[in-house]
């Protein structure tokens, strides 16, 4: 039996189809605090959840094998989920990645070793999650990497949910200014676009993937169409729920007159391991509508997971980059197709770092 909680949300009703199809012989929960209005009732049984209800946490994960986590905000909702999935020895999949899980995670490493008696997993839906996956498969291509390069647009409407988990990730601190380096000029980027901006960025996601591949040089950016993240990132707000509002009406004028869709450019320099000669790989692939990517992503982890707990006993934190059985991630992430495009070019591109402007 699995658990689909927030089911009822943009991210939670795709998890839902895409959980149906892989796995279609599962029962399967949804919770939510409103009992679904639509028809798709007999696919599923509901019950009452509210992260401020302990006795409906742990009602809903009663004989539970697997609980995914497509509610929002993370920085609100998670902790007490994850505490109630690691109290109960249930594995735990999580579209968001929130401080609880930063925690975690920290806590493992200086450790040295697992921690837990179950699965945890964060980071779970495209950004972060999907992102994070995608230099795994193009390192395989290498015996050495000297050079990482991850690239990734995403055009959609932040919902307030998003935004806030974003603004709380931005600053903890809640009351002090971001002030933005300016380092953003109009660049033509190979596959993303023209006079598009870079926005570098490091997380722990980031750290997880490079401690796996090794690169001797890493760069990961976000890409935008305009300069208006950097305004915002440079005018000072009074606490985090004014600068996830501005996140979200931002988004709204972003992508006027542009299709929703993720673009991921990745490319990777190194040795080779068909010839053991200097090489380069660069990988495009994009997506349709962000909230099913997230959702089909979640799914495909999700059931890789009830999947692996059948046969193994894996315990502590993981994301999906560093989750053990990646390949059977992999595969269900072609069977939802997930990607509308995919291209693997054993090239550069002639306007790779080109930068657009007077000189």
């Amino acid at each position: 039996m699995i658990a689909i909680l927030g089911g009822t949300g943009k991210i939670g009703r795709e998890t839902l189809n895409a959980i149906h199809l892989l796995e279609p012989e599962t029962e399967i929960i949804i919770g939510s605090r409103h009992r679904p209005t639509d028809g798709e009732a007999s696919s599923y049984t509901w019950k009452f959840f509210d992260v401020n209800d302990i006795e409906s946490i742990d009602a809903l994960l009663d004989g539970v094998s697997v609980v995914i986590n497509a509610a929002g905000p993370s920085s609100v909702v998670s902790a007490p989920i994850m505490d109630a999935a690691r109290a109960r020895g249930i594995p735990l999949v999580d579209v968001g990645d929130s401080e609880c899980y930063r925690k975690y995670e920290a806590e493992e490493n200086s450790l040295g070793e697992k921690t837990n008696n179950s699965l945890v997993m964060s980071g779970c839906g495209s950004i972060p999650g999907l992102i994070g996956v995608l230099p795994i498969i193009l390192s395989r291509d290498f015996i050495q990497i000297s050079e990482l390069e991850v690239n990734y647009r995403i055009d959609e409407e932040i919902s307030m949910s998003a935004a806030t988990d974003m603004a709380a990730k931005m600053n903890a601190s809640s009351t002090s200014e971001i002030n933005a380096t300016t380092f953003t000029k109009p660049e033509n980027i190979p596959l993303l676009g023209e006079a598009v901006y870079r926005y570098p960025y490091h997380d722990e996601e980031c750290e997880a993937v490079e401690h796996i591949i090794n690169p001797l040089k890493s760069t990961w950016n976000m890409v935008r169409p305009d300069t208006e993240y950097e305004k915002l990132l440079a005018s000072p707000y009074k606490d985090r729920e004014e600068l996830a509002t501005r996140i979200s009406k931002m988004s709204k004028f972003a992508i006027k007159d542009i299709r929703p869709g993720i673009h991921f450019y990745v490319k990777i320099q190194g040795i080779l391991r068909e010839n053991q000669k200097d090489g380069v790989r660069v990988l495009y692939a994009s997506c349709g509508n962000p909230a099913e990517v997230s959702g089909k992503v979640l799914a495909a982890t999700s059931s890789a997971v009830y999947r692996t707990s059948c046969d193994y006993e894996l315990n502590g934190y993981y994301r999906p980059a560093t989750f053990p059985m990646i390949d059977l991630l992999l595969e269900n992430i072609n069977k939802l197709g997930v990607f509308e495009s995919w291209n693997i070019y054993p090239y550069l591109f002639d306007t790779d770092t080109e930068e657009v402007g007077e000189l």
